[in-house]
């Protein structure tokens, strides 16, 4: 979903002619002391831009239905890398959770998928066993712990939070779907929602945790989000 959300917009973000400009960000990348990465820095042109967005695409999809899906992993990594690491003008938060998570992915046991039934047949030494360690999926636990709690770690000390009136503003403001100023006669719906949203950030990740309670995590986290 995020590879066809940036998909119509690919040109503008990471062709040479676009809003950004490859060398200013070369070189301001390899200035900085951290390392930076991005297939975007050595492959350009729309043709280069195509053929890097069908490569995601297929690692995406492979990852997806369980087809070489360590070599999907990797692809999927370089690809959250690559787009990161260039177009900062079109970056939100959870395109850097999702660069976390494909790292998570690309160091996990993935088991086995479709490769499972096809893949000894053509190189008979390949064999996939049947259960894996859970590490995997303990740290992509830990990341969605450490996301919604750092979340309302920073939330809880603004004031806007704190009294309850940062949904008004928001509901009137041009990232609102229903932008409408009547939400600032609503103040104790706008309480009510910031409170909630605070709430469910902080009982999401424990309810997961437990199989009894877990379909109240998808509740209150699919609630929220939508």
């Amino acid at each position: 979903l995020n590879l066809i959300d940036l998909f119509p917009h690919r040109y503008h973000f990471f062709a040479p002619n676009g809003l950004i400009d490859r060398d200013v960000v070369f070189d301001l990348t390899s200035q900085n002391e951290n390392f930076y990465f991005s297939l975007f820095y050595y492959i350009t042109g729309p043709t280069g831009v195509d053929l890097i967005f069908a490569g995601a695409a297929i690692a995406i999809l492979g990852l997806l239905f369980g087809v070489c899906m360590r070599i999907c992993s990797i692809g999927c990594f370089l690809w959250y890398l690559s787009y990161t690491n260039y177009a900062f003008l079109a970056m939100h938060s959870w395109d850097d959770l999702l660069r976390i998570y494909s790292f998570i992915l690309m160091i996990s046991p993935l088991g086995g998928g479709i490769d499972q039934k096809w893949l000894p047949r053509i190189i008979p030494f390949v064999s996939y066993p049947k259960l894996v360690p859970r590490y995997g999926l303990v740290l992509l636990q830990v990341e969605l712990f450490l996301m919604y709690w750092q979340t309302v770690w920073l939330k809880v000390p603004d004031e806007s939070w704190r009294n309850g009136e940062i949904l008004a503003y928001f509901f009137m403001s041009m990232y609102s779907r229903i932008p409408d100023f009547n939400f600032a006669n609503h103040l104790l719906l706008s309480n009510i929602l910031a409170y909630g949203t605070l709430f469910i950030e902080l009982a999401v990740p424990l309810l997961l945790v437990s199989r009894k309670y877990r379909k109240w995590a998808f509740v209150l986290g699919f609630g929220l989000h939508i």
